[in-house]
Protein backbone atom coordinates (compact mmCIF):
# COMPACT_ATOMS: atom_id res chain seq x y z
CA UNK A 1 0.00 0.00 0.00
CA UNK A 2 1.24 3.49 -0.82
CA UNK A 3 -0.08 6.73 0.61
CA UNK A 4 0.50 9.93 -1.29
CA UNK A 5 0.01 13.47 -0.05
CA UNK A 6 0.71 16.27 -2.49
CA UNK A 7 -0.22 19.89 -2.60
CA UNK A 8 0.79 23.48 -2.59
CA UNK A 9 4.30 24.20 -1.25
CA UNK A 10 4.33 26.06 2.03
CA UNK A 11 0.89 24.82 3.07
CA UNK A 12 2.19 21.83 5.00
CA UNK A 13 2.28 19.20 2.26
CA UNK A 14 5.60 17.63 1.30
CA UNK A 15 7.11 19.06 -1.90
CA UNK A 16 6.29 17.28 -5.12
CA UNK A 17 9.09 15.09 -6.46
CA UNK A 18 11.36 16.47 -9.19
CA UNK A 19 10.21 15.24 -12.60
CA UNK A 20 12.97 14.77 -15.18
CA UNK A 21 10.94 13.24 -18.03
CA UNK A 22 7.26 14.24 -18.07
CA UNK A 23 4.21 13.62 -15.90
CA UNK A 24 2.93 11.09 -18.45
CA UNK A 25 3.70 7.59 -17.23
CA UNK A 26 2.33 4.08 -16.85
CA UNK A 27 2.66 1.61 -14.01
CA UNK A 28 3.67 -2.03 -14.09
CA UNK A 29 0.86 -2.66 -11.64
CA UNK A 30 -2.91 -2.29 -11.50
CA UNK A 31 -3.81 0.75 -9.40
CA UNK A 32 -6.79 1.10 -7.10
CA UNK A 33 -6.81 4.50 -5.42
CA UNK A 34 -9.02 6.09 -2.76
CA UNK A 35 -9.10 9.89 -2.52
CA UNK A 36 -9.00 10.84 1.16
CA UNK A 37 -9.50 14.56 0.53
CA UNK A 38 -9.07 17.12 -2.21
CA UNK A 39 -9.41 16.28 -5.87
CA UNK A 40 -7.31 15.32 -8.84
CA UNK A 41 -7.73 14.84 -12.56
CA UNK A 42 -6.43 11.81 -14.39
CA UNK A 43 -5.60 12.59 -17.99
CA UNK A 44 -5.35 9.46 -20.07
CA UNK A 45 -2.82 9.61 -22.89
CA UNK A 46 -3.08 8.56 -26.50
CA UNK A 47 0.31 7.03 -27.31
CA UNK A 48 1.13 5.60 -30.74
CA UNK A 49 4.46 4.33 -32.02
CA UNK A 50 5.98 6.90 -34.39
CA UNK A 51 9.35 7.75 -35.85
CA UNK A 52 11.06 10.69 -37.48
CA UNK A 53 9.23 14.03 -37.44
CA UNK A 54 5.99 12.36 -36.27
CA UNK A 55 7.52 11.36 -32.90
CA UNK A 56 6.97 13.69 -29.94
CA UNK A 57 8.47 11.65 -27.08
CA UNK A 58 10.86 8.81 -26.24
CA UNK A 59 9.65 6.02 -23.95
CA UNK A 60 11.85 5.71 -20.86
CA UNK A 61 12.04 2.64 -18.64
CA UNK A 62 11.98 3.56 -14.94
CA UNK A 63 13.86 1.08 -12.77
CA UNK A 64 13.34 1.71 -9.05
CA UNK A 65 16.00 0.87 -6.52
CA UNK A 66 16.40 1.67 -2.84
CA UNK A 67 16.11 5.44 -2.63
CA UNK A 68 16.39 6.13 -6.36
CA UNK A 69 14.93 5.62 -9.83
CA UNK A 70 17.15 4.93 -12.84
CA UNK A 71 15.70 6.45 -16.01
CA UNK A 72 16.72 4.44 -19.07
CA UNK A 73 15.64 5.81 -22.48
CA UNK A 74 14.53 3.06 -24.86
CA UNK A 75 14.68 2.95 -28.65
CA UNK A 76 10.90 3.38 -28.80
CA UNK A 77 9.60 6.77 -29.94
CA UNK A 78 5.93 7.70 -29.90
CA UNK A 79 3.44 10.42 -30.74
CA UNK A 80 1.61 11.63 -27.63
CA UNK A 81 -1.70 13.45 -27.41
CA UNK A 82 -4.02 14.00 -24.48
CA UNK A 83 -6.96 11.60 -24.27
CA UNK A 84 -10.05 11.68 -22.10
CA UNK A 85 -9.94 13.01 -18.56
CA UNK A 86 -11.67 11.98 -15.35
CA UNK A 87 -12.10 14.01 -12.16
CA UNK A 88 -11.86 12.27 -8.77
CA UNK A 89 -12.84 13.88 -5.47
CA UNK A 90 -12.86 13.05 -1.78
CA UNK A 91 -14.40 9.68 -0.98
CA UNK A 92 -14.09 8.39 -4.54
CA UNK A 93 -12.28 5.29 -5.69
CA UNK A 94 -10.74 4.98 -9.13
CA UNK A 95 -8.77 2.31 -10.92
CA UNK A 96 -6.14 2.33 -13.65
CA UNK A 97 -4.93 -0.92 -15.18
CA UNK A 98 -1.23 -1.61 -15.62
CA UNK A 99 0.23 -0.25 -18.84
CA UNK A 100 -2.16 2.71 -19.31
CA UNK A 101 -0.27 5.95 -19.94
CA UNK A 102 -1.72 8.82 -17.89
CA UNK A 103 -0.88 11.84 -15.78
CA UNK A 104 -2.45 12.81 -12.48
CA UNK A 105 -2.97 16.55 -12.08
CA UNK A 106 -3.73 18.35 -8.82
CA UNK A 107 -5.43 21.72 -9.34
CA UNK A 108 -3.09 24.67 -8.73
CA UNK A 109 -2.99 25.72 -5.09
CA UNK A 110 -4.89 22.63 -3.93
CA UNK A 111 -3.89 19.62 -1.84
CA UNK A 112 -4.93 16.01 -2.28
CA UNK A 113 -4.24 12.85 -0.32
CA UNK A 114 -4.77 9.39 -1.76
CA UNK A 115 -4.20 5.84 -0.60
CA UNK A 116 -3.23 3.54 -3.43
CA UNK A 117 -3.22 -0.23 -3.63
CA UNK A 118 -1.34 -2.00 -6.38
CA UNK A 119 -1.16 -5.48 -7.85
CA UNK A 120 2.08 -5.98 -9.77
CA UNK A 121 2.98 -8.17 -12.70
CA UNK A 122 6.35 -9.81 -13.31
CA UNK A 123 6.36 -8.82 -16.97
CA UNK A 124 5.17 -5.26 -16.44
CA UNK A 125 7.36 -2.19 -16.79
CA UNK A 126 7.17 1.26 -15.25
CA UNK A 127 7.47 3.71 -18.13
CA UNK A 128 7.54 7.48 -18.60
CA UNK A 129 7.45 9.67 -21.69
CA UNK A 130 10.59 11.77 -21.98
CA UNK A 131 12.04 14.14 -24.54
CA UNK A 132 13.32 12.64 -27.78
CA UNK A 133 16.84 13.54 -26.62
CA UNK A 134 16.50 11.80 -23.23
CA UNK A 135 19.71 10.46 -21.69
CA UNK A 136 20.12 7.83 -18.96
CA UNK A 137 20.13 9.35 -15.48
CA UNK A 138 19.32 8.67 -11.84
CA UNK A 139 16.75 10.49 -9.72
CA UNK A 140 17.28 10.28 -5.97
CA UNK A 141 14.17 9.99 -3.83
CA UNK A 142 14.25 11.80 -0.50
CA UNK A 143 12.61 10.01 2.39
CA UNK A 144 10.68 12.13 4.82
CA UNK A 145 12.24 12.51 8.23
CA UNK A 146 10.08 11.15 11.09
CA UNK A 147 8.93 14.67 12.04
CA UNK A 148 7.93 15.37 8.41
CA UNK A 149 5.97 12.11 8.27
CA UNK A 150 4.21 13.02 11.54
CA UNK A 151 3.42 16.50 10.18
CA UNK A 152 1.91 15.00 7.00
CA UNK A 153 -0.18 12.59 9.10
CA UNK A 154 -1.42 15.48 11.29
CA UNK A 155 -2.25 17.52 8.19
CA UNK A 156 -4.21 14.64 6.65
CA UNK A 157 -6.01 13.86 9.92
CA UNK A 158 -6.92 17.52 10.35
CA UNK A 159 -8.37 17.67 6.84
CA UNK A 160 -10.31 14.43 7.34
CA UNK A 161 -11.74 15.48 10.70
CA UNK A 162 -12.70 18.90 9.36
Amino acid sequence: MRARLVGAPGRGAPPAPRITTSQVHCHSWDLLSYVLYGSLRNELAEVADAGGDAATHRVCHVVSGPGHDDIEPTGRTVRYSRGRTAEHGAGEVYALPAGVFHSSVVPAGEEVATVALGRGYERGADLSLGPLTARPHRVTRARCRPEETAMAARLAAGRLLG
